[in-house]
Formats: structure tokens, sequence, C-alpha cells
């Protein structure tokens, strides 16, 4: 692998380790005071998607890659809930 390609992938890291420090945002308009982190919605996500894919005999590898993801852009742009988006 050339080296530029590496610390690219090595940022990449980086960034995907910040998702634990995002807090999902739509728990805050329910009032949870210690909402999950987009990190441990992502792995949930996945676990779910992979056993419900195997169950309705679609492909769970790609459902479990869809899932895990699906909210890698909010480790730059966090997690904006739809009322602040406006």
């Amino acid at each position: 692998m050339k080296k530029n390609k590496s610390k690219e992938i090595v940022k990449f890291f980086y960034e995907a380790g910040a998702l634990k420090n995002v807090p999902r945002s739509g728990w805050f308009l329910c009032g949870v005071k210690n909402p999950e982190s987009v990190a441990d919605h992502s792995f949930r996500t996945a676990l779910i998607a992979y056993f419900l894919a195997k169950q309705e005999k679609a492909d769970p590898e790609k459902c479990m890659k869809i899932a895990l993801f699906h909210d890698i852009h909010e480790s730059r742009i966090l997690d904006m809930h739809k009322v602040c988006s406006r």
C-alpha cells in the first residue's frame, strides 16, 4: 500500500473513532440526559441489520455494511437533528 494511501486510511480511522464522542441529538429532544453515541447506534444498527437480513433471506453482509457506515459523515457534521437543519 502506498504511504500516502496509508495516511488517508489512518485519518479515516481517527474520524470514525470520533463518533464515540458524538451524542445522538434526537434523544436530547426527548429529555434523555445521557444519550447513546453515534458509534453505539451504528454498532447496534449493524447487528440488527445482519440478523434481520439473515431472517429475510437478504444479503446480511451488504446490509451490515450499509448500517455500519450509514452515519459515518456525522464525524464531521455531527448528529444534526432535522429540527436543527433548517
